[in-house]
């Protein structure tokens, strides 16, 4: 909240990186800030005007463990910027990685779109898939890990539903094999 309310005094642009984590009492709290008004009164503090300048972005992870949904009340103050998840992961891992080599990268893709297809068939939720998953998989080829076992441990196990984990091996297994 202090980072907030002095961000609000001076104009600065706050943020909220995954806002919906946030105790939902302490951010409604807040909604002053965020609407109209652009005014709260802190008790033991003082009235707190937004500068002119100040803004908010506000960032949130639906549907990961340990979040929330927003409460409608301060949902509504922001404006809802969605990313459609067309996301090219041969290009995000080469962009880390160039010396990724190209037959990891085709398959790792390869992957990567038959895991999307099958969240659209729901045969595994979608949380199933991380990036970050396959970003550490592909650091891990670098430093001599066999592609199978790096697309096992840092994948398939990041899902936590035990039946979408045996269906992402299966899917490695198919995909690399056991190299």
């Amino acid at each position: 909240p202090e980072v907030l309310m002095r961000g609000a005094e001076i104009g600065a642009i706050v943020v909220a990186d995954e806002m919906n984590t946030g105790l939902a009492s302490i951010l409604s709290g807040a909604n002053g800030l965020w609407d109209n008004r652009r005014r709260i009164s802190v008790p033991g503090y003082k009235t707190v005007v937004a500068h002119p300048n100040f803004l908010t972005i506000a960032t949130i992870n639906p549907g990961y463990m340990g979040t929330d949904e927003l409460n409608e009340a301060t949902a509504e103050r922001f404006v809802p910027i969605v990313f459609e998840s067309d996301v090219k992961i041969d290009k995000i891992i080469k962009s880390h990685f160039p010396k990724i080599k190209k037959r990891n990268l085709d398959l790792m893709k390869k992957t990567f779109d038959d895991m999307q297809k099958l969240v659209r068939d729901g045969r595994i939720e979608e949380k199933s898939i991380t990036i970050r998953g396959f970003l550490v998989a592909a650091e891990a080829t670098l430093n001599g890990k066999k592609l199978h076992k790096a697309m096992i441990t840092n994948v398939a196990h990041r899902a936590r539903d035990l039946d979408d984990r045996k269906t992402l091996k299966n899917l490695i297994q198919d995909n690399i094999g056991n190299e």
